[in-house]
């Protein structure tokens, strides 16, 4: 999550929010806070970025209380917006990521860590065919408050980013500058063909982002 108080972006893990973030901090009238992870504490500062402790990848529900302390509401947002990306391809990158030498490092002291890693130890379409997400939310709280998408939320496609978000951001901030790609995967090749049965599985586990048509 980052916001200043006219911007709220509410972050959906393995969508480009790094990226997004970086842009965000970097760009919009200060204070920008960015809530981080306890175990997540990145060495350098982001341009007006001010680091606040709590839920990354707090979910639009749960960000209510959270801004209550900055005297802040979603409600009265400028602009909340949230990033989708086809969820094979989210399912395809949480996999990855689970499987590099400095995650499995840092989460093997972890129990729920050692969980989670061993999850990634077999094939991707293995991996499809678990109950098993890097949310841990419903995935449509994410986007909606009581069922419905607020009217300032926009939701953008992973596809279109680079261009939506510096357009939707543009009326609050102070400077331009070009549009970072930041964790952007070295691997051209999308992900290995899955079983019918590892396809169902993602499209039960992503079933608010096809219901509502976004792939």
């Amino acid at each position: 999550m980052v916001f200043n108080h006219e911007v709220l972006f509410i972050h959906l893990g393995k969508t480009g929010g790094m990226s997004v973030t970086h842009y965000m901090c970097n760009v919009l009238k200060p204070p920008v806070i960015s809530v981080i992870n306890k175990q997540f504490q990145p060495d350098n500062q982001i341009g007006h970025e001010i680091r606040v402790v709590w839920k990354r990848h707090g979910t639009l529900v749960q960000s209510r209380h959270f801004l209550k302390k900055y005297g802040l509401q979603l409600s009265g947002f400028k602009l909340i917006f949230c990033m989708v990306r086809d969820p094979v391809d989210m399912e395809y990158s949480y996999y990855k990521h689970l499987r590099k030498e400095s995650v499995i490092s840092r989460l093997s002291t972890e129990r729920s860590g050692n969980q989670r890693l061993a999850c990634a130890q077999n094939s991707f379409d293995h991996f499809a065919r678990l109950n098993f997400t890097h949310f841990v939310q419903d995935l449509k709280d994410y986007f909606t408050v009581n069922g419905k998408v607020p009217d300032n939320m926009k939701i953008i496609r992973f596809e279109e980013m680079p261009g939506s978000v510096t357009e939707l951001l543009a009326p609050y901030a102070m400077k331009e500058m070009p549009f970072p790609h930041k964790n952007r995967s070295r691997e051209k090749m999308g992900p290995p063909e899955l079983s019918e049965e590892g396809r169902m599985n993602i499209r039960k586990k992503y079933a608010w982002i096809y219901e509502n048509g976004f792939y």
